[in-house]
């Protein structure tokens, strides 16, 4: 049986061509609150391919029809669209958000921060495609980290 493997062309590939074939009318492509949605739904995006990883390394479900890198190859893509999506302070609005101004004041700061989160995710996609569990969880390990480094420095606390 031939291993699957992630192509990381095909999922940005696709990542685009939804970016792409989504039309929106101009006013709202702006509108304050559809940024910061569209910047939650990308972040939440990345928090459930690490929480289905955990599930599998932590042994509660098997991989099924995703494998592991397939999901670790995604969180790279996604992380490489963050400092996309964080370019534009949409400044005050009515929405909630938990993104601190530290981002844009700190812009090297966070960009930092973000590539680390790609660059451990990379490692975690290396450790999938090598199949040892403790490698793979200890991986999942440092890209949880690499998130809660960004987490802890520019996004406020949740009570």
């Amino acid at each position: 049986m031939q291993k699957k493997t992630a192509s990381y062309g095909v999922i940005g590939i696709l990542a685009i061509g939804l970016g792409l074939g989504m039309v929106f009318p101009a006013g709202a492509a702006d509108d304050p609150a559809n940024v910061i949605k569209y910047r939650q739904l990308l972040m939440k995006s990345i928090g459930a391919h690490m929480g289905s990883i955990a599930m599998v390394v932590k042994g509660e479900v098997s991989a099924g029809a995703a494998p592991i890198e397939d999901r670790a190859a995604s969180i790279v893509v996604m992380s490489t669209l963050i400092t996309s999506v964080f370019q534009e302070n949409p400044g005050n609005t009515a929405a909630e958000t938990t993104a601190k101004p530290d981002i844009w004041t700190d812009w090297s700061g966070f960009e930092g921060k973000a590539n680390g989160l790609r660059d451990a995710a990379e490692k975690l996609v290396a450790a999938a495609q090598g199949g040892d569990m403790a490698a793979i969880g200890a991986a999942v390990g440092v890209t949880g980290k690499a998130c809660g480094a960004c987490h802890d420095t520019y996004r406020v606390k949740k009570d």
